[in-house]
């Protein structure tokens, strides 16, 4: 048996937004179907992570919510390594259960930060003492123990910070 199409569309605004799909064309459409789908929130686990994400209510409004509050807490189970309790918050509907799976990936999310934070102080000292040496058309760093699901968002402070392609290898 299918589900509704309807009642998908607020995973669909989730999935488009993290994804960082352009806003353009059907994308627009659906995103914006989705976000109305949102509000109603049939999904406990969304409406978990938006409260987490100190959204009022848990209410998600825009597509800034999601990018910037709910999908940091839902990728971060998957960049540490088992992305299943980012899919059980969207799955679960019994909402004690589900705040437990948002509250995990929530606090995954800190710790992906910290993870991060680490790696890109690290690669910042591997990127000055490349730039004391001269200038650098690429950046390059690496580290042993770096944690791959990291490096991505690493390099893209490192291009933010300094206006160079960068590479980050674990």
């Amino acid at each position: 048996h299918l589900p509704d199409l309807h009642d998908l569309l607020d995973l669909v605004a989730v999935g488009t937004v993290a994804a960082l799909a352009p806003l353009t064309a059907e994308n627009r459409v659906l995103v914006s179907a989705g976000l109305k789908a949102l509000v109603r929130g049939r999904r406990p686990g969304l409406r978990v992570l938006g409260e987490l994400g100190g959204l009022a209510d848990g209410v998600v409004q825009s597509a800034g919510d999601i990018a910037f509050r709910i999908a940091p807490r839902l990728n971060a189970p998957g960049r540490l390594g088992d992305a299943q309790e980012a899919l059980l918050t969207l799955l679960e509907m019994d909402h004690r259960k589900a705040r437990g799976h948002a509250e995990q990936c929530h606090e995954m999310n800190i710790r992906r930060q910290e993870v991060q934070e680490g790696v890109l102080r690290e690669a910042r000292e591997q990127v000055e003492a490349l730039l004391h040496e001269g200038p650098q058309e690429v950046l390059v760093v690496a580290g042993q123990g770096w944690h791959a699901g990291v490096v991505g968002i690493v390099a893209a402070k490192l291009v933010d910070l300094y206006g160079a392609p960068s590479v980050v290898i674990a």
